[in-house]
């Protein structure tokens, strides 16, 4: 049994306020007879009498483990000795304290004399408390033979943790956790749980983050805290001015920060930098992202005439009408906005039509007029240099393609509305830049932008 004594909690506490050092530098053994070693230690026990205290050398070594666990230990050679102990004290001389007191069943220690061979004992004694690290200057960590084989055991964890890294990527949560959202005024992470670089961590109620600025970029720390009895994976959420930020020490703690989303403007979230799951067992559909056109992925048997390009021909689809394509495969609709020469298909876009016609485009017009000025897949668009005039935005809604039209006065945009499907959006301009955005302040995924005229 072991424990920090009632003076060294009070003595740790007022060097702790006065901001002054804990030096633990001796290492008590004892011999005290009658001793319960199967109860609680005493933590009103001071040091023993002399009569009883058989050793009182220097501490060995000390070492770290975490930034609130300190490992101890005295090593006796095989010259000290011959005698027994059954009590464990750390010893601060500069304040004449008991640290901390351990309680162990009656051991011996011998002595080598003439051709009898003596034998060398190891004693490790670990304290635990808030700043230990900080309030002791111990800062070098720990070695293997101090704490039972930590340098393996941690490199086991670390394995542990790159694997689930390379599986599920920077941020992986179950569903939604872990997302930014935008609530009359403030901004919260959704609770929930998730895996940050090989970490599994859970947000047990909604946080409210604060931006700094705008944009604000708000990151994902996590961290193991570690003790003797075992680790306990961290994690905080860090609004920052700026997006790329590395992994970074915290004392003798490596912690891993990964970008999550940011806030754009006021109101503004902009996209969710992670991926969602159903289940974190491996290989389970809700961890494999639907294929498509531009990505590897799971992907469903279509039916007969399914004219999807989502869905893959079953064998038996493929028996029965081969490979063959329909007479009418190649026609190209009679109103489709299919733009030469660009490689992008435009036609069945939500709101298209109506936008072509507020630019001056629509009814017929000709569309070698229209000129694809930028493509991509982001949440806003430098508009740098663009000239004067009427432009088409074609961004996504869900899995919907939508478009709205603006005309644009450098170096400003003049907001305009457009309805697509049931709700409405707003072309929004900042430092250079323009955003679409939902009636709920949602920046929406641009894929295209027209130039009219």
């Amino acid at each position: 049994m072991a424990a920090i004594t009632t003076a060294g909690e009070n003595l740790i506490a007022s060097l702790q306020s006065q901001g002054q050092p804990l030096v633990i530098d001796k290492f008590i053994m004892a011999n005290i007879s009658g001793l319960d070693t199967g109860a609680s230690v005493d933590r009103s026990q001071g040091k023993p009498s002399v009569g009883q205290i058989v050793s009182e050398e220097d501490i060995t070594q000390a070492g770290v483990v975490s930034s609130k666990t300190i490992v101890y230990s005295q090593v006796l050679g095989s010259d000290i000795g011959t005698w027994s102990f059954n009590w464990l004290g750390l010893y601060c001389s500069e304040h004449d304290t008991v640290i901390a007191i351990a309680y162990e069943p009656l051991q011996e220690k011998r002595a080598t004399v003439g051709e009898v061979i003596g034998n060398v004992l190891t004693k490790n004694f670990a304290v635990e408390f808030n700043g230990a690290s900080d309030l002791t200057g111990v800062n070098i960590s720990a070695e293997s033979w101090q704490i039972d084989f930590s340098a393996r055991l941690l490199g086991m964890d670390e394995i542990q943790r790159e694997i689930m890294h390379k599986v599920y990527g920077g941020v992986t949560t179950l569903d939604n956790s872990f997302n930014l959202y935008h609530d009359n005024g403030q901004y919260f992470i959704t609770k929930g749980q998730g895996i940050v670089k090989g970490l599994f961590v859970e947000l047990e109620e909604d946080l409210e983050i604060f931006p700094t600025g705008f944009p604000t970029f708000v990151h994902v720390d996590v961290w193991q805290e570690k003790s003797m009895a075992g680790i306990t994976n961290k994690v905080n959420f860090v609004p920052l001015t700026s997006e790329a930020q590395p992994d970074y020490m915290n004392g003798p703690t490596q912690v891993y920060r990964q970008h999550l989303s940011e806030i754009l403007l006021a109101g503004v979230v902009g996209s969710q930098y992670k991926t969602e799951t159903t289940s974190f067992r491996l290989y389970h559909q809700g961890n494999m992202p639907e294929a498509g056109t531009s990505q590897k992925g799971i992907v469903k048997f279509g039916a007969d005439d399914s004219t999807s390009e989502f869905e893959a021909v079953s064998a038996k689809t493929f028996s029965e009408h081969g490979h063959a394509l329909p007479d009418h495969s190649h026609d190209l609709p009679e109103h489709s906005h299919e733009l030469p020469d660009h490689g992008h298909e435009i036609s069945g876009i939500n709101g298209l039509q109506d936008a072509l016609d507020s630019a001056g485009a629509g009814g017929g017009a000709d569309l070698s007029n229209v000129e694809i000025v930028w493509s991509g897949e982001v949440n806003s668009v430098n508009i740098t240099g663009w000239g004067i005039g009427l432009y088409v935005v074609v961004f996504v809604n869900s899995t919907v393609r939508v478009s709205t039209s603006f005309y644009l006065y450098q170096p400003t945009i003049t907001p305009t509305y457009a309805q697509g499907g049931s709700r409405n959006y707003q072309v929004t301009s900042v430092g250079g830049y323009f955003s679409v955005v939902d009636e709920q302040s949602v920046a929406k995924t641009i894929v295209l932008v027209l130039k009219v005229g």
